[in-house]
C-alpha cells in the first residue's frame, strides 16, 4: 500500500492552474496536498476562511507560493505550472516515486 491509497489520492495533475478557477477537482486536489503539507490553510487563516472547496482563491495562491519558495522554486508566484505539476504529481501521483530511507518522497 502506497502512502496516499485514499479516495482522492494518488492524483494526477495535468493542467495548469491558477487564480480564479472555481468548482474544479485539479484545485481540490492540490489544496489537500498542500493541507498535507502543513501549508493550506496560509497561516494566520482557518479552515472556515479557507475551504477545501476547489475554488482556486488568494488562500490557495498564497500556499502554493510557500510551496514554491520551501522548495526553492522560483518564480514562487502561486501559479501551478509544468514544474509544480512534476513535482505534485511525483508526490501524489502514485507513479513510481523514489524514497528516503524515513520513506518520505524524494522531490525533483
Amino acid at each position: 500500500r502506497r502512502a496516499f491509497d485514499t479516495a482522492l489520492f494518488p492524483y494526477r495533475w495535468e493542467k495548469d492552474l491558477a487564480e480564479g478557477i472555481r468548482h474544479n477537482e485539479d484545485v481540490f486536489a492540490l489544496q489537500t496536498a498542500l493541507r498535507h503539507e502543513k501549508l493550506y490553510p496560509p497561516p494566520g487563516r482557518t479552515l472556515h476562511q479557507c475551504p477545501i472547496n476547489g475554488n482556486f482563491g488568494n488562500c490557495t495562491r498564497e500556499a502554493v507560493s510557500a510551496f514554491q519558495k520551501a522548495l526553492g522554486l522560483t518564480p514562487a508566484n502561486g501559479r501551478v505550472g509544468s514544474i509544480m505539476r512534476t513535482v505534485l504529481n511525483v508526490s501524489y501521483g502514485g507513479a513510481s516515486v523514489q524514497r528516503k530511507t524515513d520513506g518520505s518522497a524524494i522531490r525533483p
